[in-house]
C-alpha cells in the first residue's frame, strides 16, 4: 500500500495507508508402510516464506492531512513436518528431511528507498504514526518410527528465521507536524524451532538424528540525509 512517487495529496481529513499480509507455507509429507518386505524411501519437505509487506509514501510526494497513519502488518508461518513409520517385520526408513525458512520482510517508509528528491509530509491537527509489525514463526520437525529388523535411516531438520522489519526516512524528506507526535515503531516477534526424533523397535540401528535451528531476524530503522523534522 503506498502513495506513489511525485504524487500530491491535499486532504481535509486523515490519510491512512495500511498493508496486511498473512503468508503460510505448511506442506506435510507422511510415508507409511504396514505390509511385509517394503522399504520406505526418501521423504523431503520444504516450506519457504518470502513475502514483503510495505506501507510507504513515495519519493517526491507532497502530502497534507490532519494526521497520517502508516501500518504494515505481517504474519508469516513456515512449518515443515515429515513423519514416516514402518510397521512391517522387514520394513526400513531410508531418510527424512524437513526444512522451513522465512526470509520475508515488513516495511514502512517515507521518501525514496535510496537517495531521493524532496518529499514533504505535513499534518495540521494530529501527528504521524508509522508502525511495522511482524509475527514470524518457523518450525521444522521430523519423526521417524521403524519397527523392522533392518536399519533406520537419517532424520534431519532445519529451521531458519531470517525475517526482517525495516523503517526508513529517505533523503531530503521534510516532515512538518503542527500538532501531535511523529512516531516510527518497529515490532518483530519471532520464533524458530526444530526437532528431529527417531524411534526404532527390534534389532535396528539408527544412523543419524540431527536438527539445525537458525534465528537471525532483524529490525532496522534508518534516516537519510538532507531532511528536516518540525
Amino acid at each position: 500500500a503506498y502513495v506513489g512517487d511525485n504524487a500530491t495529496l491535499i486532504l481535509t481529513g486523515a490519510l491512512q495507508i495500511t498493508a496486511n499480509d498473512t503468508a503460510t507455507a505448511e506442506p506435510t509429507s507422511t510415508v507409511v508402510t504396514v505390509a511385509g518386505l517394503l522399504t520406505l524411501g526418501l521423504t523431503d519437505v520444504q516450506a519457504t516464506v518470502d513475502s514483503d509487506t510495505s506501507a510507504t509514501i513515495g519519493d517526491g510526494a507532497t502530502v497534507t492531512a490532519t494526521n497520517v497513519r502508516l501500518l504494515a502488518d505481517g504474519t508469516y508461518t513456515a512449518d515443515a513436518s515429515a513423519d514416516s513409520a514402518g510397521g512391517s517385520l522387514v520394513a526400513s526408513i531410508s531418510s527424512l528431511n524437513a526444512n522451513a525458512v522465512d526470509t520475508g520482510s515488513v516495511n514502512i517508509r517515507i521518501g525514496a528507498a535510496a537517495g531521493g528528491s524532496a518529499t514533504s509530509v505535513t499534518t495540521t491537527a494530529g501527528g504521524i504514526d508509522a508502525d511495522a509489525d511482524l509475527l514470524s514463526t518457523v518450525t521444522s520437525e521430523s519423526e521417524g518410527l521403524n519397527f523392522s529388523l533392518v536399519s533406520a535411516g537419517d532424520i534431519a531438520t532445519s529451521a531458519d528465521n531470517d525475517s526482517s522489519v525495516t523503517g526508513h526516512l529517505g533523503d531530503n524528506v521534510s516532515v512538518n507536524v503542527q500538532n501531535g507526535d511523529f512516531d516510527f515503531l518497529l515490532n518483530l516477534d519471532g520464533v524458530s524451532r526444530g526437532l528431529a526424533t527417531v524411534a526404532a523397535g527390534g534389532a535396528v540401528a539408527v544412523a543419524m538424528s540431527e536438527t539445525d535451528v537458525h534465528f537471525d531476524p532483524s529490525a532496522n530503522l534508518t534516516v537519510g540525509t538532507g531532511g528536516k523534522i518540525n
